[in-house]
Formats: C-alpha cells, structure tokens, sequence
C-alpha cells in the first residue's frame, strides 16, 4: 500500500508551521524516503510518519527541553484541533 503523500506547503499548512520550518525538519531530521520523498523538484510528505515524527519528537524534547519543541508543539497543537474537525477536507 502506498504510504498518503502531500506537498511540503500543504503539510505545513496543516501543522500551523511555516515552510521553513518543514525544510528545516526534512534537511536535519528525516530521512528520504520515510517521512518524505522528492518527486522532479517537488518534495512531498509521508503524512503518517511525519506525525509519527512530530509525536516522538515531542516527548523527547519535553525530556531533553530542546528549542525546536516550541514548534513542534504548535504544530502537534494544530494537528490535534484538526482531529476534532473536517480533517477530510484537507
């Protein structure tokens, strides 16, 4: 099965982050072909294991008190007043 893929932009959008911030995260943190794959010019996000990422990153800096938490709990904030909406619509 074929893991649901959006652009960066979309992606972004959906967690309340700014592009930057998703480039930032797939530049340092994620691996090619997991939580995203670049297609011609265009990089595009494996939806579920990018959450998986945000999740497990969450916990590990609210351990560590890393300064990219302030991110990744405003995106992990966005995605959770999603769930309780029209996510389809997204």
């Amino acid at each position: 099965m074929i893991a649901p893929v959006i652009s960066r932009e979309a992606f972004a959008d959906r967690v309340g982050v700014s592009d930057d911030v998703v480039r930032g995260w797939s530049q340092r943190h994620w691996t090619k072909g997991v939580e995203f794959v670049v297609i011609g010019r265009i990089t595009m996000i494996n939806v579920e294991a990018a959450d998986n990422w945000l999740m497990s990153h969450q916990e590990s800096n609210s351990k560590a008190g890393a300064t990219e938490s302030e991110y990744t709990t405003r995106a992990l904030g966005s995605r959770r007043l999603l769930r309780g909406h029209a996510i389809s619509a997204i």
